[in-house]
């Protein structure tokens, strides 16, 4: 017969694998959804593809590196979601003056326009997603996760 400690220790290690799992849900459900979106649209973006057009919105001219360390990308990764966008058009390398062995990447004209539109696809998608949800346990899932991401930033320092 397990005490009542061993009881609490496997609910605790229950409730922990069941929110694994529902954050990878989660985050599967949602770049599906965000994607169709995108696509219903009649924009050819992806959400990995949007994430990195907000960093570029935010501070054009942001290295190739730099990026994927905000995005937590591989080279290959970044190198193939950059390549992509440059086929479409929406960002260009340039040599960076001050270090010639890397690449600063800007958006085109073309990348510059898709900001509102796409926002505005990201936000209404959102909107649906967090429907019914109060802006106090949305408070508390966020202080929540970014508690998760230092928890796991500080192992792996």
């Amino acid at each position: 017969m397990m005490t009542d400690t061993e009881i609490m220790d496997h609910a605790v290690v229950d409730l922990r694998n069941e929110l694994g799992s529902h954050l990878g849900q989660v985050a599967r459900l949602s770049n599906y959804l965000l994607d169709s979106q995108f696509s219903r649209a009649g924009f050819n973006i992806t959400r990995e593809q949007w994430s990195l057009l907000r960093l570029l919105w935010a501070e054009d001219g942001q290295s190739q590196q730099k990026l994927a360390d905000r995005l937590m990308k591989n080279r290959a990764s970044i190198t193939s979601l950059i390549d992509n966008l440059e086929k479409q058009n929406l960002v260009v390398r340039v040599p960076n003056q001050k270090d010639k062995r890397s690449k600063l990447i800007y958006l085109t004209q073309q990348g510059r326009e898709l900001k509102e539109p796409l926002a505005d696809v990201f936000e209404a998608t959102s909107q649906y997603c967090f429907r019914s949800i109060s802006e106090e346990n949305l408070e508390t899932c966020m202080e929540v996760l970014l508690q998760v991401v230092r928890n796991i930033k500080s192992n792996n320092s």
